[in-house]
């Protein structure tokens, strides 16, 4: 199952609109569309038992927000754009919050913003964002 939270998608695009940004939409939702399902495996002690008499304790070898590619002139072939303008959106993703950390052949989305997967994971996953992303701001969001 993938999950988009829309509103708060639409309310950060729309704060970037405000703000002057030329932001790609299309390409965002294209970016967004890639994070794969979450890898998992179950934690094992050294003689092979699982940990926790087997109360579900996981490695997340993948997680259900990262999108991985060979190079950006690789990704922005695939999806149809210069390497420019693939590098424009994906600095202005990480200024408005869209991507968090990222590094050589892959970047991650807020997972509070896009997964795939168990939303089980996907909870556990915030908090660990949260924790290990000092950078990570919090999502004011208004209800009228």
């Amino acid at each position: 199952m993938a999950y988009y939270d829309n509103g708060l998608i639409n309310q950060l695009l729309d704060a970037a609109n405000e703000q002057g940004m030329n932001l790609d939409e299309g390409l965002t939702w294209r970016l967004m569309r890639r994070v794969k399902w979450p890898k998992k495996r179950l934690c094992r002690n050294q003689d092979r038992s699982v940990e926790a008499n087997g109360a579900g304790w996981h490695y997340l070898d993948e997680t259900g927000c990262r999108i991985r590619f060979s190079t950006q002139r690789e990704l922005a072939r695939e999806l149809g754009v210069s390497s420019s303008h693939l590098k424009h959106t994906l600095r202005l993703l990480r200024e408005i919050g869209f991507i968090v950390t990222g590094g050589q052949g892959w970047l991650e989305f807020d997972a509070r913003l896009v997964w795939k997967g168990d939303f089980t994971l996907r909870d556990v996953y915030i908090e660990f964002q949260r924790r290990n992303l000092p950078s990570l701001a919090p999502i004011e969001v208004g209800y009228e």
